[in-house]
């Protein structure tokens, strides 16, 4: 069957032309859309920096404290004394002196143990409590030495030094009063 020139004419097939590719699509400029996901994402980034700056800011003191516990010896004649300077000086660092200062004997003991989990008290409880009684008597037991080094240590992990702490302010007054 051959067409004659009249029907190629009017044949619609004949009369389409080549394809044309599309010319090469550029990524830049971004479009919307990714301009949204980079500032996203640079705000993320920067968030995520400064929180693990202040955090690292923040367990300064108590890692420079966890040093300087590994540093005392029970050859030491005060270690209790030098323990329990070490733990009250972390503890202003992270609560108002207000707070810290005044307590010794058992309100001290409370607040130490006030900071801790109750989940996480373990045998810092027995330690802590040793150290206490370590820094007012006329001999220092060596023997409690460890026991009272691990207490610490444990407290200075575990304790709870959130600047919105509340626990601290309720063995204040009770020092306040037995002071008086």
């Amino acid at each position: 069957m051959q067409m004659s020139p009249n029907a190629a004419q009017t044949d619609p097939l004949a009369q389409l032309k080549d394809i044309h590719p599309p010319s090469q699509i550029n990524w830049w400029p971004l479009d919307w859309g990714w301009w949204t996901l980079l500032v996203l994402l640079l705000v993320a980034i920067s968030t995520l920096a400064v929180f693990w700056l202040r955090r690292r800011a923040f367990n300064r003191a108590r890692k420079a404290a966890l040093v300087e516990l590994s540093n005392i010896s029970e050859t030491d004649a005060n270690w209790p004394m030098q323990i329990n300077s070490l733990l009250k000086r972390t503890s202003k660092t992270y609560f108002s002196n207000e707070d810290v200062a005044s307590l010794f004997g058992r309100p001290w003991l409370e607040f130490m143990l006030a900071q801790v989990a109750k989940s996480k008290l373990g045998t810092c409880n027995e330690g802590l409590k040793q150290l206490t009684q370590q820094l007012y008597s006329p001999s220092v037991d060596a023997t409690q030495f460890t026991r009272c080094k691990n207490a610490a240590k444990h407290w200075l992990k575990h304790a709870n030094f959130k600047k919105n702490n509340r626990r601290a302010h309720a063995y204040t007054s009770s020092a306040e009063v037995s002071h008086v």
